[in-house]
């Protein structure tokens, strides 16, 4: 009975830990992808070619 009661908890904690770990994740590639995005204006802005 213990041995289940401890599982259990385990179990709790991972649920309550991997949305955060989620969201984590998320705001990390959010942010990466916001960085790609300005270095491509940085260097579309950097030679200013008129691409059509």
């Amino acid at each position: 009975m213990q041995l289940v009661f401890s599982l259990f908890i385990e179990s709790c904690d991972l649920f309550m830990v991997f949305p955060v770990f989620m969201t984590y994740i998320h705001r990390t590639i959010g942010c990466l992808h916001m960085t790609r995005l300005y270095i491509a204006r940085l260097h579309q802005t950097d030679h200013v070619l008129p691409v059509n």
